[in-house]
């Protein structure tokens, strides 16, 4: 079968599997050291996307008759380094090797026991060698696997696998010669270099994603390797030549033949599919949904038959909010004879409201001795949320309105200590006013809205007070601040307030405008009066014309350079405005020059009218 990884919900890896084709079981060794520094999530991380881009690089470049796929993943205390990274990896893999030579002949009947997972191919990953910290890869031998020498940058690179990998199926360098060349010729195809073109630091590494292949051109530009076999070419004169031979007479009984095709055919002669004992389907469930406030939950781990020894599969377990759980990769163990088990998970119950649903997800991988199921690999459980959400407090932001009658006026209702959701608010309003609305509804993260509230105008002859209240919430609390004075302002007796006069002062240094109230001078009033454009300083200033005063002046600074300059009055308070007379414009003139100056050209202008007097008594006299 050919296993292809994808990516899935919530993503997690799922493999999609093509019939007819080879399948090479990867092992993964991480070392403590490497696990220590980079983290075990990213190293999976990186061995996942590498055997990817090795899968899709095969295909692209016309191979689809082998693909690989990870087996499983395992940690490995020992230091590597470039002097010993040879030994170790052929150590681990004579460690799991199933199929051993004897003699000069082929042994078939050995226990399948010690290499549970299937493991054809080793990849060891470790850190960065300090001893040669130049090597990121190096490909251990025909049929062992590589090791890999990983430092921050080299996380990122692509292709670092398939190039390795291509070494230990018998695949050589595009461009060996270069070795043996002061001037290196990468191999190239679409104007970019092949995965096995010579790892050479001094150009980019393998970005086109190609395995050179003579039937292949992209962008015009031929893959073949001229002069020699290129690698697509004799991995699939090792695959014709394997399907050819690997059938049920060669793979138990002809072990001499076997054994002659795996020196010419590397890693190939490995047992096929049939010599594997039966697989059990494992699946896996969980509940959909959990209360935050037991802090677990329970997934069932289920096989479709009893086996006759140990089984187990790898649970990675994770969620999107990190706050949640730690990522974690927990091997269940199905004994012999069992076909279900129970695996508890814990999750963190923080006890603060998340507007977010939060779930886990559990995906069932790299089985051992069993199959998992392509239908029930993932479950995903929603932590449903034991906390109330924080509905906030709510109260006016003003409790003493004035509204002239018949006129409107806006009050904010402010929402503090939270806005987790929607709430609604119910207001009452009584006395001569009247609302825009008595529910107002509050979203989540809105903090105020606006009520407009409007004075009836009965032409009442006194002040009128009411009050507005805020006299239910749907959720949250009313603060103390939740009623609100209402005064209905009689606007008579207030007068109506106009702006008559607006002018620059003789010394340039400020424009006074002067307000005057008509038809009424009961009461303070204080009216708001803003002063803009070139001419003048912007500003806006109070002017208070106090009981019985009908007029007031209010200053402003104007520009020494000149320009124009509009006063206006922006709110009349409790009196009425005279819309016709509510702005003057001005032009300020620019400012003479210093007074020194000026005492100066006068004394000059003096002098000047004094000898003109004299010659014109002079001329009068002749």
């Amino acid at each position: 079968m050919n296993c292809i990884k994808n990516y899935v919900a919530a993503g997690a890896l799922m493999f999609s599997c093509a019939v007819n084709a080879e399948v090479v079981n990867i092992g993964m060794w991480l070392t403590k050291d490497a696990i220590e520094k980079h983290g075990e999530e990213t190293l999976r991380s990186w061995g996942e996307t590498q055997v990817l881009q090795l899968n899709h690089a095969l295909k692209k470049s016309g191979i689809n008759e082998l693909t690989f796929q990870i087996s499983s993943f395992f940690t490995y205390d020992q230091k590597v380094d470039t002097s010993n990274n040879v030994t170790l990896v052929r150590e681990i893999q004579d460690d799991i090797q199933y199929a051993y030579y004897v003699g000069s002949g082929f042994k078939n009947l050995v226990s399948h026991s010690k290499n549970p997972y299937r493991i054809d191919m080793v990849l060891l990953v470790t850190n960065q060698d300090p001893n040669k910290s130049n090597r990121v890869g190096f490909s251990n031998g025909l049929n062992d696997g590589s090791t890999y020498f990983l430092s921050d940058a080299t996380l990122s690179r692509d292709y670092l696998v398939a190039h390795e990998v291509g070494h230990s199926i018998g695949g050589h360098h595009d461009d060996a010669t270069a070795y043996f060349s002061d001037v290196v010729h990468p191999h190239v195809c679409g104007g970019a270099t092949t995965i096995m073109a010579v790892d050479n630091p001094k150009r980019a590494k393998y970005p086109n994603g190609y395995f050179s292949n003579a039937d292949l051109v992209v962008s015009g530009q031929s893959c073949g390797v001229n002069g020699e076999a290129d690698f697509v070419g004799y991995i699939k004169d090792a695959l014709h030549e394997h399907s050819k031979y690997s059938d049920y007479e060669l793979s138990r009984g002809y072990g001499v033949h076997r054994q002659s095709f795996s020196y010419k055919y590397p890693l190939l002669h490995r047992w096929t599919a049939e010599d594997m004992p039966e697989k059990a389907t494992v699946e896996i469930s969980a509940g959909a949904i959990v209360n935050e406030s037991q802090g677990k939950f329970v997934v069932d781990v289920s096989l479709s038959e009893a086996a006759d020894t140990d089984t187990s599969v790898e649970l990675k377990v994770y969620a999107i909010d990190e706050s949640l759980l730690n990522t974690q990769f927990v091997q269940v163990v199905i004994p012999a004879g069992a076909t279900h088990v129970e695996k508890t998970f814990n999750f963190n119950n923080d006890n603060v409201y998340s507007r977010v649903e939060r779930k886990v997800f559990v995906q069932a991988q790299y089985p051992k001795w069993l199959k998992v199921s392509q239908d029930n690999n993932l479950t995903t459980t929603v932590i449903e949320e034991d906390e109330l959400p924080n509905y906030g407090s709510f109260k006016f932001a003003a409790t003493d309105i004035e509204i002239a009658e018949g006129e409107q006026s806006e009050l904010l209702i402010v929402r503090e200590n939270g806005a987790d959701a929607p709430v609604t608010v119910k207001l009452t309003v009584n006395g001569e006013f009247t609302v825009n609305t008595q529910t107002i509804d509050f979203g989540i993260d809105e903090y105020s809205k606006t009520v407009v509230i409007t004075a009836t105008d009965n032409e009442h002859e006194n002040d009128v007070v009411g009050e507005i209240e805020i006299d239910g919430v749907s959720n949250g609390v009313i603060s103390n601040d939740s009623t609100a004075k209402l005064t209905s302002l009689d606007d008579d007796k207030y007068g109506v307030v106009m702006l008559r006069t607006a002018k620059l002062t003789d010394d340039y240094k400020t424009i006074v405008a002067t307000l005057e109230r008509t038809e009424g001078t009961t009461g303070d009033v204080t009216v708001v009066v803003k002063a803009s454009g070139t001419g003048v300083e912007s500003a806006t200033k109070n002017a208070t014309l106090q009981d019985g005063q009908n007029s007031v002046t209010v200053s402003f600074l104007p520009n020494s350079e000149g320009g124009s300059a509009k006063i206006e009055i922006q709110e009349a308070g409790k009196a009425k405005l005279d819309t016709n007379n509510y702005q003057v414009s001005v032009t300020i003139d620019k400012k003479p020059e210093s007074s020194s100056g000026g005492a100066f050209g006068y004394f000059l202008y003096l002098l000047m009218s004094l000898t003109f007097l004299r010659l014109n008594n002079i001329i009068s006299r002749d």
